[in-house]
């Protein structure tokens, strides 16, 4: 008995392997490039509040290489803004730089990188009062109906039929949405001009403004955190944030219409959909909502950084602070946030490495990348472990994905596992007059506007 409950958790541990192996294959093995050595010193950053979680983690991590670094999580205009009008090192915006922004940049002289670093979902996050039994499901046509006022009730009938069943509270329906230039709203918005007919405010980064109606249930916020504390302290509440603050504040998050049907949010189902998206020839991406496998709201952020820092110490700096945010993709998932596939972890290996005083190249001093091999996601029910499977660290900057080694490896691994352990269910024990004795049996019988400083 002892032996086949050994053999079975042999088996169990080699299908676990394999899918592992399958994964890494499927996403592509992420290679980090060695990350810069910072001299010390202080670096300041402002923009989008959707990674604001994320980034604070590398600002932690930043501690150890004695790098004290401040961002402000307001909102991906204001980023943008600042870094053009040179008032921060670096920049976070979940929209890519404009065309007007792109030629006032190089009117000034300046050179710049800009590129994904980690990917993350947007979450229609609800408060119905007295709370319901399950996970609402919205289609594209109901979102944009409640989004522009023209549905004011939690048990209007387009609801119910998506919802069959029942429950549904007879409550006012109130929209929380952003006030501020937010590439949150940007993908949100520019979700519904695609999917839906209802929605005719097409893609915008201000989600109050004249050219759309005025509705008495719309509610706006400054910041990612400003419309999740408005979801939670406001029975009725429906309203758009980042997955991390949805799940920081326990909210209620629908399951949204996609092409794989209705989709929750979880970092699974995320990192599914970023998993997906194509990097265009200027380093961007652009999410198609209509056809995105997975959860169909799943974008990537980006960072701004100059390639003509006025100094050597301020250049590696922003080198090591950029580097510690994409080698954090091993934990985007324990953080609600997804890992970016190899494609765009290469092209953004390639960016940093641009960064220097006057545009100039940096001989560098590096530390190796993390070379963990897994890490799944602990998370409440609607959150589904992600396991990520990083490469071994390259000897330098690579520029295609570097594939077939972890993975090919960890199939491997797992098969033999698979195989040992239905070698030894082929034994059965039985009891004989001399006591216990094994005879072989035949084969075939058997996972906030707050500003965040290190080092003060």
């Amino acid at each position: 008995m002892l032996l086949r409950r050994v053999a079975f958790a042999i088996v169990a541990a080699g299908v676990l392997v394999v899918t592992m192996g399958v994964t890494a294959a499927a996403t592509g093995e992420r290679a980090f490039a060695p990350r810069q050595t910072s001299p010390g010193g202080e670096l300041e950053g402002s923009g989008a509040s959707f990674p604001c979680g994320y980034m604070q983690r590398a600002i932690e991590d930043a501690r150890d290489d004695h790098l004290s670094v401040a961002y402000r999580c307001v909102d991906s205009g204001e980023g943008r803004a600042a870094f053009i009008d040179g008032g921060v090192d670096f920049a976070g915006t979940d929209v890519p730089l404009s065309a007007d922004e792109v030629a006032r940049l190089s009117a000034k002289g300046v050179r710049y990188v800009q590129f994904a670093y980690v990917g993350g979902g947007i979450v229609i996050a609800y408060n119905p009062g007295s709370g319901l039994p399950y996970n609402l499901k919205l289609s594209a046509d109901t979102i944009g109906k409640i989004f522009s006022g023209q549905i004011v009730n939690w048990d209007d009938p387009q609801i119910a039929r998506e919802n069959p069943e029942g429950g549904l509270p007879d409550l006012k329906l109130r929209v929380a949405a952003r006030s501020d230039s937010s590439g949150t709203t940007r993908w949100f918005t520019t979700y519904m001009a695609q999917m839906s007919t209802s929605w005719t405010g097409g893609p915008r980064d201000v989600f109050d403004s004249p050219s759309l109606p005025d509705f008495p249930g719309l509610v706006t916020a400054a910041g990612s955190a400003g419309v999740a504390d408005a979801v939670r302290d406001n029975p009725g509440m429906i309203g758009y944030v980042e997955l991390s603050f949805a799940r920081e504040r326990k909210l209620n998050v629908a399951a949204v219409e996609g092409a794989d049907g209705y989709v929750l949010p979880d970092t699974s189902a995320v990192t599914t959909a970023v998993a997906a998206l194509r990097l265009g020839g200027d380093g961007t991406v652009t999410p198609t909502f209509a056809t995105a496998p997975g959860y169909p709201l799943s974008v990537v952020t980006y960072l701004l950084v100059r390639q003509d820092n006025a100094d050597r110490q301020t250049a590696l700096n922003l080198r090591t602070f950029a580097g510690l945010l994409l080698e954090n993709n091993e934990k985007a998932s324990t953080l609600a946030y997804a890992p970016l596939p190899a494609r765009l972890v290469a092209y953004a290996n390639e960016q940093i490495a641009t960064i220097g005083p006057g545009g100039a190249a940096i001989p560098t001093t590096t530390v190796p990348p993390s070379t963990s091999t897994s890490m799944p996601t602990p998370a409440p029910p609607t959150v589904s472990p992600t396991v990520v499977v990083p490469s071994a660290p390259p000897a330098s900057l690579p520029t295609t994905p570097v594939t077939g080694s972890t993975s090919g490896w960890l199939i491997v691994l797992g098969l033999s596992l698979i195989a040992l352990g239905s070698g030894l269910v082929g034994i059965e024990h039985r009891s004989g007059p001399f006591g216990a004795r094994s005879v072989p049996v035949p084969a075939g019988t058997c996972r906030d506007g707050a500003e965040h400083r290190r080092g003060h």
